[in-house]
């Protein structure tokens, strides 16, 4: 990875990028979803205010974040977990069989939203790999990358908040 060494900033650059849009994203479709689920449940009177339930999508999508970042910590090891663990009897194979065939349907049936997570994954671990070669160990690359995903993201969510003055 030569090309690493001349252009040290251009994967940290894709990460914030990557994941500033997808707090946009997030931010524009948080209103029709939390109006959605006033809508569904406005007959309950669960006394739910708009701007709890786009907290609360705003927090999923941060513990998301979360999660995705330490995935990229020991990815042989979980890859081990979630492959290896699960083909030891065979009622463990087809158990296993039917939930991956299960997420492969989910993954066809929303394609748009798994190709985001791709991308948000591939800028992470590009990020990671830049991280590593500029000499940070695991416990400071993980934070970091967190550090930048979590700040992207908010400035995204925060920038469309502040262009569209919904605050």
């Amino acid at each position: 990875m030569l090309w690493f060494r001349f252009l040290p900033l251009l994967s940290l650059f894709f990460l914030v990028l990557s994941y500033a849009i997808f707090g946009w994203n997030v931010a524009s479709a948080s209103t029709l979803w939390s109006e959605t689920v006033l809508a569904q449940f406005q007959n309950w009177e669960f006394g739910l205010k708009e701007e709890g339930i786009m907290a609360l999508i705003h927090a999923l999508a941060l513990i998301a974040i979360v999660l995705t970042s330490l995935a990229l910590t020991a990815p042989v090891s979980l890859m081990t977990f979630f492959v290896g663990s699960w083909v030891k009897s065979f009622g463990q194979s087809i158990l296993s069989m039917v939930i991956w065939s299960l997420l492969f349907v989910l993954i066809l049936r929303w394609f748009n939203y798994f190709a985001e997570f791709l991308v948000l994954l591939c800028s992470a671990i590009l990020g990671r790999i830049q991280l590593r070669e500029a000499g940070f160990g695991k416990l400071p690359a993980l934070l970091t990358l967190t550090a930048l995903c979590l700040a992207s993201f908010g400035v995204g969510a925060y920038s469309y908040y502040r262009w569209n003055a919904v605050i």
